[in-house]
């Protein structure tokens, strides 16, 4: 361990814990290459929608980000459920679609 903290220090290395914010860069950025690789022409209509997917996802999580009960969860989780509620309400707002609605 000892040499572990040498190495450490000759180079300059943090350690840092990771956030709610680089696990929404991950999924997003992840998201929009998926999407550029399998549907290809119609990239930019998906890239604006992502786009307006993350900015609702990032200002609800730093929203999430006042309530320390919230840390007792794992981050990832909580991004994936708020980027599915981010859908829903975009969908609501825009389109007036819900996808919770049910067909009788």
């Amino acid at each position: 361990m000892h040499k572990e903290l040498q190495i450490r220090k000759a180079t300059n290395y943090e350690n840092e814990v990771a956030t709610l914010f680089d696990f929404l860069m991950y999924f997003i950025k992840v998201w929009k290459v998926a999407c550029q690789t399998q549907l290809g022409q119609c990239y930019e209509e998906i890239y604006s929608f992502m786009s307006d997917i993350e900015a609702l996802v990032y200002d609800f999580i730093k929203s999430i980000l006042i309530d320390a009960e919230v840390l007792k969860f794992k981050p990832g989780l909580i991004v994936v459920a708020t980027i599915s509620a981010s859908f829903e309400v975009f969908l609501m707002i825009n389109f007036h679609i819900s996808t919770l609605e049910t067909n009788p």
